[in-house]
């Protein structure tokens, strides 16, 4: 069983560590690579806590904690800290029912990248990313085409999920979104319980999208991958979920992987969208879980896929048609 390495946080632009070494005697290297400890070693008092200062942020880092006898365990930050993105993420790190863990910079989980800054693309082109999919569908690519780097390795495939399947897109000439409805006052209350419903519908009606992205996964050349829509909370929020349920992460930890939009981006979107809701006299309460990134929407969607089909391994080898084979190669591929 391997030992958590802890939690590795930007704290005003200062990299830390906290909850990692167990012991004086533990060995902590920080370096470039989520394969190997090629970097420098750096010393601790065995508290578990200790900054990391001088890490350039534009560059992705990875913390190697060896301890004792046991398998070296590998920690990064969640977050990938781009001026142009809120929700850009790793899916690395989480445990699996089996004690294995997810590679760290194998797949990334974003919002839009159309605001993408100059200084973004070189970290981008960096964290070696080969397939950009959006699930963004033509209103949305037009208003804000992707920004990429110019790599001849980089491609960018795109697997559009339409009628409003991201909820939290507001203005514009559309009105099929769920926002939509909530403007035109169609619409005066979405709960939790709602909004989980109309992820285990997306998931049932339009789940071509979501399964192309996983057969791409399963892939190895084209990993590092990301995948993202416009909030990096629905569609794409969605997809993290069945994936990481695919490689056996439990589902308080899927939870817990989506509240994190609540800490990263919600607090800006509400600040973007609550003058617009209160000109047309919506009340934020009463449809807040549209903008946020509440857990009990997740575990709706979770508990309805496990009540209607066992498992949501089992709901894409049955109702979605995935070969069992394609799952395989995932965890094959994406867990250490």
């Amino acid at each position: 069983m391997s030992t958590p390495a802890g939690v590795v946080e930007r704290v005003e632009g200062e990299a830390g560590v906290r909850g990692g070494p167990a012991a004086p005697s533990d060995r902590l290297v920080v370096g470039t690579s989520p394969d190997e400890a090629d970097g420098h070693e750096v010393a601790h008092d065995g508290s578990g806590e200790l900054h990391l200062p001088g890490l350039d942020p534009a560059i992705r880092h990875y913390v190697h904690l060896h301890h004792g006898d046991d398998p070296v365990a590998i920690a990064a930050e969640r977050l990938v800290p781009l001026e142009g993105t809120l929700n850009f993420r790793d899916l690395g790190g989480y445990r699996t029912a089996d004690g294995r863990h997810v590679r760290w910079g194998r797949v990334f989980r974003s919002d839009a990248l159309g605001q993408l800054t100059d200084a973004d693309l070189p970290s981008l082109e960096r964290l070696g990313v080969r397939l950009v999919c959006d699930f963004r569908d033509d209103y949305e690519t037009e208003k804000a085409p992707s920004r990429l780097p110019g790599h001849p390795d980089l491609r960018m495939e795109r697997f559009p999920i339409g009628a409003g399947g991201d909820t939290t897109a507001v203005g514009g000439d559309r009105k099929d979104g769920l926002t939509d409805l909530v403007l035109a006052g169609r619409l005066g209350e979405v709960s939790p319980e709602m909004l989980g419903d109309f992820y285990v519908g997306m998931l049932e009606s339009r789940s071509e999208p979501l399964v192309a992205v996983l057969e791409r996964g399963a892939g190895p050349a084209t990993h590092p991958l990301v995948f993202h829509c416009t909030a990096g909370k629905d569609r794409t929020g969605v997809l993290a979920a069945v994936l990481l349920s695919v490689l056996g992460v439990d589902d308080e930890t899927i939870l817990d992987d989506y509240e994190l939009t609540d800490r990263y981006r919600t607090p800006y979107r509400l600040a973007e969208v609550a003058p617009r809701l209160a000109e047309s006299g919506v009340d934020l309460d009463k449809v807040k879980a549209l903008f946020s990134a509440p857990r009990p929407v997740l575990a709706r969607t979770l508990s309805s896929l496990q009540e209607r089909y066992g498992s949501v391994p089992a709901f894409l080898t049955g109702e979605a048609g995935v070969d069992p084979a394609t799952l395989g190669r995932l965890r094959g591929l994406l867990l250490v």
